[in-house]
């Protein structure tokens, strides 16, 4: 996200992957760096079932699963403070960025994460409440230098990529989609479209004008692979991480693993060592 980003479009089907793709991001940003570089604020309007399993990571810092009008003002409130916050404290040190304020002693003794807002079906803003779209568009584009980041993943693209969007995200994920001109308007290429159903979490990144790159996303749930996909070689987490795999024989009999039992053991994993380090909760 820093380097490629600030910001991430993903868009992706039924069944084609979606979830577990932002379920597999987030958990791999969390493994990859503590609670005091990286923070998550979970947005999700499907009820939670999607991103409520990583709500026991020690990065997150929220999550809102309402539309109604009150949850969205207050959670907006907390975001605008966050960013004049961010502002003032990047300008007591003359920091134009969050990068050049880490360099500075301030930044050394107080340590300023990234903050990356994941959003499941964005469309539902853009439909209901727009008026925190618009908020959240004012983010992304002031986002980069203080650290912010959206990542916001929709079913139906079509319709919902307004032109704030369009103009401030400008790398994107497109799994399995529905038609050619979804496929095109997500990555400028038909590929997303031609994506088997057979293979759940093949996708395509486009970054910038660059041509996109297919590959294979990967699970929290070992069971997701029944087979390993052509020309792609599947290696468990579990390999390199001392928690237990967990699979379909693994989970209740004769059922696949649900996203809060995949992702329990490296939640409770990340959670304990954060603990034992005895660092202090976060902001």
């Amino acid at each position: 996200l820093h380097t490629d980003g600030p910001h991430l479009l993903v868009a992706g089907t039924t069944g084609s992957g979606k979830s577990e793709l932002l379920r597999t991001l987030t958990v791999a940003l969390a493994l990859s760096y503590g609670p005091d570089r990286i923070n998550f604020l979970f947005v999700d309007f499907k009820g939670g079932s999607g991103l409520g399993p990583l709500t026991g990571l020690p990065h997150c810092v929220g999550m809102l699963t309402d539309l109604s009008s009150h949850e969205l003002d207050r959670s907006l409130q907390s975001l605008r403070a966050e960013i004049r916050f961010r502002e003032e404290t990047l300008a007591a040190v003359q920091a134009p960025d969050l990068t050049s304020y880490r360099a500075t002693p301030a930044g050394l003794a107080s340590p300023l994460p990234h903050l990356v807002i994941v959003i499941d079906e964005f469309r539902m803003l853009v439909e209901d409440a727009p008026e925190a779209l618009r908020e959240l568009m004012r983010i992304a584009a002031i986002g980069r230098s203080l650290g912010i980041h959206l990542i916001m993943a929709t079913q139906r693209p079509q319709g919902a990529l307004t032109a704030d969007i369009r103009a401030n995200v400008t790398t994107s994920i497109a799994l399995r989609v529905q038609s050619e001109m979804e496929s095109v308007d997500i990555i400028n290429s038909k590929a997303a479209a031609a994506i088997s159903v057979d293979t759940p979490g093949r996708a395509y990144l486009a970054r910038g004008t660059e041509a996109p790159l297919e590959f294979q996303a990967g699970s929290l749930t070992a069971g997701a692979f029944l087979s390993e996909p052509a020309g792609i070689s599947v290696r468990l987490a579990s390999e390199y991480l001392e928690v237990p795999a967990v699979t379909a024989d693994s989970a209740s009999a004769g059922t696949e693993p649900t996203p809060a039992t995949a992702t329990a053991p490296l939640v409770a994993s990340m959670a304990g060592l954060w603990e034992a380090m005895n660092r202090p909760a976060i902001r």
